[in-house]
C-alpha cells in the first residue's frame, strides 16, 4: 500500500471523528426526559424496561402519553407484544396530548405487519402528517408507501420519493437505517438509476461493497473512480476512498481470516495476554478452520488504526476482534466503519457502537450490569431503599448514576450516596456516614479488595451487614455489587461481612455448566480466566459463526446465535450490544456460588 493512500485513509478517519452527530425525532425538544433517555439508550431492552417503570408512575397526562407512545414504538421495533395496546391507550385516553396522530399511525404500522399496505391502513399511512411523529415510525410508514406505490405500478419518481423519505427518517436509528436501506435497495433495483439523489448513491456504494466482498478488485477500482467523480460530497465518499485503497493493495477479503487487535505491550499487556489465550483456545476448539492473526496495538489509538489498516487492506481480514480500551476504540471503530469491516470491540463503553453498523460490543457496560442486578434485588426481592458507597472513578460514578436513576424511576430511594478516593484503605469515615440512615442494602460498585475493607468498616460502626448481626440491632442488610467482586479472595478478605452479598457477572469460573467447565479445564492463560477472557472466547465463536454464514459479515453477526458461549453470550441485539443470560452470584462461607432462586415469603392467613 503506497504512502499517499495511507495518508488519505488517515484523513478519512480524522474527518469521521468530527461528524458523528445523530438526528433525533422532530419534536425532541418537547419530549419528557424519560423518553429522551430511552431514545438515546443503545440497549433497547433496557430502555423498554426503564420506560415501563417511569410510565407506570407518571402523574402528568401529557408526559404519560408520550412515554406510552415511545414505549409502544420501542416494543414495535423490538418485535415485542403489546405495542398496539399502548398505541390504543394513547389515542383513546390522551387525545389532547399531541401524541394521538402518532398513536394512530403506530396502530396502522402494527396492522400492516410489514406487508404491502392497502385500504384503510394505506390511507392512514398517507394522510397523517410527518410532524410530531417518531422518526422510526415515519421511516417505516414511507417504506410501506413506497412498496404500495411500486405494487400499484406508479412511476419511478413517486416510488423513489417515498423511498428517499424512508431513508432520511431512518437515519435517526442505526438498526432501522440498516433494515430500511436493505429494503429500499431491493425496492429500487428495477427502477431506472437517478442521476442524483440517495437512490443512485446507495446503489453505487452497494455495488462497490459487493464487488469488494467477492474479490473483484478491478471492478472495485472502476466503481470507486466513478463514484468519487459523480458523488464527491456523498456521505459514502470516504468509504469509497477506503475501498479504492483496498483494491490498490491487491488483497481481496479472505472469508476465513479474523484479525485480533490487542495491547500486547504497555500497561494493558497482562489482560491482553489473557485475552489472547482465550481467543486462541476458542480458535483451537474450531479445529483451525479459520486463520486468527493477532496484532499488537501497544495501547495506542494511532497504532490501533495502523494495524487495523494492515490487517484489512494488506492482509484481507474480514472480521476484527478488538481493540480493548475505550481510547483505542474511539479511533479504530470509525476506521473499521469506513473500511466496511465488521468489528467486535472489547471495550465496555456503550458509545462505541455509534461509529456505525459495522461495530459490535459484547462487553457489558456498568449500566447493563446495574439493570441486571436491580431486576433481581428491586424487581424480585422487593428491596426499595439503598445506600451507595462508590469510588471517585468514571466506572464507579457511572454505575452510581445508573443505579440511582433506575431505583428512583421505579419508586424506590437512595438514602445515602457516599464517594471515596479510589486509593482509600481506611473506610472508617465513609462508614460513619451510614449511621442513622435507613436502607435495605448497600451497593458498592468497586473491586473486591475495597469491598472487603468497606464491609469491615461498616460492621465496625455496629451496622449489621452480611452474616454479621449486632446483638440488638435491626436485621443485617446485604451488600450488592457488580463484576468487580468476582474473585475468590473476596471471601477470605471480607469474612462474615461480605457473606450473603449479591452481585452480577457474565462469567462464573465455578459454574457446573458443561460448556463453561470445559473452557476452564482447557485454560492455559497466565492467571485464572475472568469475565474479559470469557467474552473474548465468545467473540471468536461469534466471528467464526458469522463467517460460516457467508455474505456481509456485519449482517451475519446480527443473525448468529451461540449455544456454546461461556460468558452467557447469545448474540447481538438491534443496537449491536450483546444479548445474554446473566450470572447472579452470592458470597457464602465456602466461596462464591450461584444465587439461589428467590422464594417470596408465604403470606400468613388473616
Amino acid at each position: 500500500m503506497n504512502g499517499s493512500l495511507l495518508r488519505g485513509l488517515a484523513w478519512v478517519v480524522a474527518i469521521s471523528l468530527t461528524g458523528a452527530a445523530q438526528a433525533g425525532p422532530a419534536q425532541a425538544g418537547r419530549l419528557p426526559s424519560a423518553v429522551l433517555d430511552a431514545i438515546s439508550n443503545s440497549n433497547r431492552k433496557a430502555a423498554i424496561a426503564k420506560l415501563e417503570v417511569v410510565a407506570s408512575h407518571e402523574q402528568d397526562p401529557t408526559s404519560k402519553a408520550w412515554e406510552l407512545l415511545y414505549l409502544g414504538e420501542l416494543k414495535r421495533l423490538s418485535g415485542e407484544t403489546g405495542a398496539r395496546t399502548l398505541f390504543e391507550e394513547v389515542a383513546g385516553n390522551y387525545p389532547a396530548s399531541g401524541a394521538k396522530n402518532a398513536a394512530v399511525l403506530g396502530m396502522a404500522l402494527v396492522d400492516a405487519a410489514g406487508a404491502v399496505a392497502s385500504g384503510n391502513t394505506r390511507s392512514t399511512l398517507e394522510l397523517i402528517a410527518d410532524e410530531n411523529v417518531p422518526d422510526t415510525m415515519n421511516a417505516d410508514r414511507w417504506l410501506l408507501i413506497a412498496e404500495a406505490r411500486k405494487a400499484d405500478g406508479s412511476v419511478a419518481g413517486k416510488v423513489n420519493d417515498a423511498a428517499g423519505k424512508a431513508t432520511r427518517y431512518a437515519q435517526s436509528d442505526t438498526a432501522v437505517a440498516k433494515r430500511v436501506a436493505k429494503a429500499v435497495a431491493g425496492l429500487t433495483a428495477s427502477q431506472p438509476a437517478a442521476t442524483t439523489g440517495d437512490g443512485s448513491e446507495r446503489s453505487a456504494i452497494e455495488a462497490i461493497r459487493t464487488s469488494l466482498r467477492e474479490g473483484d478488485l478491478p471492478t472495485v477500482t472502476q466503481l470507486t473512480t466513478a463514484f468519487q467523480s459523480k458523488f464527491p460530497t456523498s456521505p459514502h465518499a470516504a468509504e469509497a476512498q477506503t475501498a479504492a485503497a483496498r483494491a490498490s493493495a491487491g488483497k481481496p477479503p479472505d472469508p476465513t481470516r479474523i484479525a485480533v487487535l490487542l495491547p500486547l505491550t504497555g500497561q494493558y499487556a497482562q489482560p491482553a495476554a489473557s485475552l489472547r489465550a482465550a481467543i486462541e483456545q476458542a480458535s483451537s476448539s474450531l479445529g483451525g478452520a479459520y486463520t486468527v492473526a493477532v496484532y499488537d496495538t501497544a495501547g495506542s489509538a494511532e497504532t490501533c488504526v495502523k494495524v487495523l489498516q494492515k490487517a484489512v487492506i494488506e492482509e484481507g481480514a474480514t472480521i476484527v476482534i478488538g481493540p480493548l480500551t475505550k481510547e483505542e476504540a474511539a479511533q479504530c471503530a470509525p476506521a473499521a466503519q469506513l473500511l466496511h469491516t465488521a468489528m467486535i470491540t472489547l471495550t465496555s463503553s456503550p458509545d462505541v457502537v455509534s461509529a456505525g453498523d459495522q461495530v459490535f460490543r459484547p462487553t457489558p457496560s456498568s449500566e447493563e450490569q446495574v439493570h441486571a442486578l436491580l431486576a433481581e434485588t428491586f424487581g424480585r426481592r422487593g428491596m426499595r431503599r439503598y445506600a451507595v458507597l462508590h469510588p471517585k472513578t468514571a466506572y464507579g460514578e457511572n454505575a452510581t448514576h445508573a443505579f440511582a436513576d433506575e431505583v428512583t424511576a421505579g419508586g424506590g430511594s437512595v438514602t445515602a450516596t457516599i464517594a471515596y478516593e479510589p486509593t482509600t484503605t481506611d473506610f472508617t469515615s465513609v462508614a460513619k456516614q451510614l449511621k442513622g440512615k435507613a436502607f435495605d442494602a448497600i451497593f458498592i460498585p468497586d473491586g473486591y479488595k475495597n469491598v472487603a475493607l468497606a464491609a469491615a468498616a461498616v460492621a465496625y460502626q455496629e451496622i449489621s451487614v452480611g452474616a454479621f448481626q449486632t446483638p440488638k440491632g435491626p436485621p443485617a442488610v446485604p451488600l450488592l455489587g457488580l463484576g468487580g467482586w468476582n474473585n475468590d479472595d473476596l471471601v477470605r478478605r471480607g469474612g462474615a461481612y461480605v457473606q450473603r452479598g449479591i452481585f452480577v457477572d457474565v462469567f462464573d469460573v465455578h459454574s457446573l455448566d458443561p460448556v463453561v467447565a470445559k473452557f476452564v479445564e482447557g485454560w492455559l492463560g497466565p492467571s485464572p480466566p475472568g469475565m474479559l477472557d470469557a467474552i473474548g472466547y465468545d467473540a471468536l465463536l461469534l466471528a467464526a459463526a458469522a463467517l460460516g454464514r457467508g455474505g456481509d459479515a456485519a449482517e451475519a453477526l446480527t443473525a448468529v446465535e451461540l449455544t456454546n458461549g461461556v460468558a452467557g453470550t447469545i448474540g447481538f441485539d438491534e443496537a449491536r450490544g450483546a444479548r445474554r443470560s446473566w450470572r447472579l452470584l452470592t458470597v457464602t462461607r465456602a466461596g462464591i456460588a450461584p444465587l439461589p432462586a428467590y422464594v417470596p415469603p408465604t403470606e400468613l392467613p388473616e
